[in-house]
C-alpha cells in the first residue's frame, strides 16, 4: 500500500487527507489514483466502505483550477443521500483548498440551485 503523503498532489489536499485520518491507500485507491491523476479514464468497482469516493475526489480536487470560480467538475449520484455524502467528503478532503462544492438534487429550491451553478458558489 502507498502512503497518501507520497502521492504527487497539492500540499493542501495532503493536509486534508491527513486531517481526515487517511494514511495509506486502500486497494481501489492504489489501482485508480495514478491513472486518474494523469487524467485517464478509469472504471472501478469495490464494496461499500473501501474508499471509492476518495479514489475519484482526490484527482478531482487536484485537477480543479482554484482561480476559476465556476463549476468545473460534476459527480452524478443515484440518491440524495449519496449526493450529500459525496459533498461532505469533498469538503472534508478539500477543506484546505479554495474549492467550493454544492449538492444539486430534487426537493430543493430551483432558483437557489440555478444561482449556484450560473454565478459560482
Amino acid at each position: 500500500m502507498k502512503k497518501f503523503q507520497e502521492l504527487e498532489i497539492d500540499p493542501e489536499i495532503k493536509r486534508g487527507l491527513l486531517d481526515a485520518g487517511f494514511v495509506e491507500t486502500f486497494p481501489i485507491q492504489e489501482k485508480t489514483l495514478e491513472p486518474l491523476l494523469l487524467k485517464k479514464d478509469v472504471i472501478g468497482q469495490a464494496k461499500t466502505g473501501t474508499g471509492k469516493t476518495a479514489a475519484y475526489v482526490i484527482p478531482m480536487l487536484q485537477a480543479v483550477d482554484r482561480a476559476y470560480k465556476y463549476p468545473q467538475a460534476l459527480v452524478l449520484a443515484p440518491t440524495r443521500e449519496l449526493a450529500v455524502q459525496i459533498t461532505q467528503e469533498v469538503r472534508r478532503l478539500g477543506k484546505y483548498t479554495a474549492v467550493e462544492v454544492a449538492s444539486i438534487y430534487g426537493g430543493q429550491a430551483i432558483c437557489v440551485q440555478i444561482e449556484k451553478l450560473s454565478h459560482g458558489f
